[in-house]
């Protein structure tokens, strides 16, 4: 197919070295070739090998379309194990109560598993990279990936210890059936079944679009299972956007459970459907297009710049930092115009009670501050009845102070709000905060 007559060190050291060849075929073989071999091996062309790898903030969206949508083909070059290292937030302990013994993991965020996923799931590396397990930090509940049989990557919901320093499995690996029923259960024990229904779709989907904002291990265990899917094919955005999109009145066995369910990869094709659901977007036309697009980066043709309101000329956005202050910055969700809220509860616990949320915002209707679907302003009335309000619920120590960040023309400025030791800490940029932890 590459046509090589004859598969000798020269004649593959001249295919892989040729840049006129298509770059998957040139990677492929040089893997392949290198694989088993200790004396004859071929060094990486400079083109091909790994670039630096980048420090991301946690807010990817795997569900964008266009030509910023996830690739993996753009992750080709990356330098895996610098990637895993330069992204590990933390590590935890893992107790495995078969063996006794525990291991300590590294806690990445959810975009960095799943892209380190999708290439070693393309590069039959799985066992290289997921033998060991990795975790992620979903609002504060701990997901654990790995390979037990090293064919296949699966997500674990894990609980902690009674001391909080160690985690364990609580069981095997969830069918999506008693996920389903778990998520109905959670439904019809809150306040207000309907609204929590809606805004429980919306938090698995919006996961995947850099809004961590779940509220249960049940939650996190779903999309831990879907983040191995994406691992499968970048194509599995088309199940996720169904999810997303679906109607509020849809329920947990419409998504995944029913004979014609919403997630498609929670029934019988499997994986295998995120899969199939890539190929389509990989053409000939396709692959020669995204080659274009990162040629362009890489020579700095890209630009980090939105079209003005008025559409003359550009208004350049500083993008979101990574991290300040050695903490990084996470991305919530922006519904009904309560990132405020929601960054300040993550900001200042780890995780977001939409119960709380809805609560605040009632409150602060009835005072007459805001209104229904209005951003608050943390600096102006509704701010100071907020900030007071979580206070007297004892959900903030009063002691503790409040600084905003912003993006200023010589990098990230801080507003203090609210003078005090051990600060929350916010980001701002526009019109949506998000948290620093």
């Amino acid at each position: 197919m590459l046509g090589i007559v004859d598969a000798t060190r020269e004649n593959v050291y001249a295919y892989v070295n040729n840049s006129g060849h298509e770059e998957r075929h040139r990677r492929g073989l040089l893997q392949a070739w290198n694989r088993n071999q200790t004396v004859h091996r071929i060094p990486t062309p400079e083109d091909l090998a790994p670039t630096e790898a980048p420090v991301v903030s946690g807010g990817f969206n795997f569900l964008q379309q266009g030509d910023d949508a996830y690739d993996s083909s753009d992750d080709e070059n990356l330098n895996l194990p610098s990637f895993i290292r330069n992204n590990t937030s933390r590590t935890v302990t893992i107790h495995r109560s078969s063996t006794g013994n525990t291991v300590e993991t590294p806690v990445l965020p959810l975009d960095v598993v799943i892209r380190v996923g999708r290439q070693a799931v393309r590069h039959d590396q799985i066992s290289t990279y997921f033998d060991q397990p990795v975790a992620t930090e979903l609002s504060g509940n701990i997901v654990e990936f790995t390979a037990p049989r090293g064919n296949d990557i699966v997500a674990f919901r894990m609980n902690p210890n009674a001391s909080g320093d160690t985690y364990s499995r609580p069981g095997g690996v969830n069918p999506w059936s008693t996920i389903a029923n778990e998520l109905q259960r959670e439904i019809k024990d809150s306040k207000q079944p309907k609204e929590e229904q809606a805004r429980k779709r919306r938090r698995l989907s919006g996961a995947f679009k850099g809004n961590i904002g779940l509220n249960t291990p049940t939650e996190a265990e779903a999309v831990g299972a879907m983040a191995c899917d994406f691992m499968k094919g970048s194509g599995n955005r088309d199940y996720v956007e169904k999810l997303e999109k679906a109607d509020d009145d849809s329920t947990p066995d419409n998504w995944f459970k029913c004979e014609k369910m919403l997630y498609g990869p929670a029934g019988e094709g499997g994986r295998s459907l995120a899969t199939d659901a890539t190929k389509k977007y990989k053409t000939k036309e396709y692959r020669e297009k995204r080659k274009q697009l990162r040629a362009k980066k890489a020579s700095g043709g890209s630009k980090d710049a939105s079209a003005s309101s008025g559409g003359e000329g550009f208004k350049f956005i500083p993008p979101v930092p990574d991290m300040i202050e050695g903490r990084r910055i996470h991305n919530v969700v922006g519904d009904n115009m309560d990132c405020l809220i929601r960054s300040m509860l993550y900001s200042a616990l780890g995780n977001i009670d939409e119960s709380t949320v809805t609560i605040c915002r009632n409150h602060l209707v009835e005072q007459g501050v805001t209104a229904p679907g209005k951003m608050l302003d943390l600096a102006r009335a509704a701010g100071a009845m907020l900030v007071a309000f979580l206070e007297f619920q004892a959900i903030l120590d009063a002691k503790r102070g409040i600084v905003v960040y912003v993006p200023g023309d010589f990098g990230p400025v801080p507003i203090d709000i609210y003078p005090g030791p051990n600060p929350i800490l916010l980001w701002l940029s526009e019109e949506h905060f998000r948290a620093i932890r």
